[in-house]
């Protein structure tokens, strides 16, 4: 269920920062199928282990989902990490995985709803966004979710049409 209409993506300058959480490997065919979908276990997880308060220098109320290490380039599987936003120059707890988030361009797309189900929804929203856009091509570098009460987002990062990354 969503809640009205939601905006077009944009075009959005992200600085870079850091997330630091679990992590597992994944694919696309994966979290289509419940038996072997890892996101709900990560942010069961997440929960269970308490992650966000095991983490020096996390910043509060910044949660993100990060998609990275894509294999092959089309991103059939990736690597994905769940954990609070984090300032640089802590050590990362036992456990735990640190993943940079480049800054630059972002196409950003708003999610409207409540987790899990308009999430899952703003996916297929990106999906058919790529397969229709001749503007844009997913670079396939780093993408995330960035977890806020009321302002959830999914920023994908993108290179033009000669391939230069956004």
């Amino acid at each position: 269920m969503t809640d009205g209409p939601t905006p077009p993506p944009t075009l959005v300058d992200v600085e870079s920062f850091d997330v630091v959480g679990i992590a597992a490997r994944s694919s696309a065919a994966r979290e289509a199928d419940p038996s072997t979908a890892e996101l709900p276990r990560l942010w069961q997880r997440f929960f269970d282990e308490n992650v966000g308060r095991r983490v020096a220098g996390a910043i509060p109320g910044r949660v993100a989902t990060v998609y990275h290490e894509y294999a092959p380039a089309d991103g059939d599987e990736y690597t994905v990490v769940l954990g609070p936003g984090a300032r640089p120059g802590h050590a990362v707890p036992a456990g735990l995985t640190r993943v940079h988030v480049p800054g630059g361009a972002y196409l950003t797309f708003a999610v409207n709803g409540m987790p899990p189900d308009a999430i899952t929804a703003a996916w297929s929203r990106v999906h058919a966004f790529f397969a229709a856009d001749a503007a844009h091509r997913r670079a396939f570098t780093v993408d995330f979710e960035m977890l806020r009460p009321g302002a959830t987002t999914i920023s994908i990062s993108v290179s033009d049409l000669d391939g230069r990354e956004g």
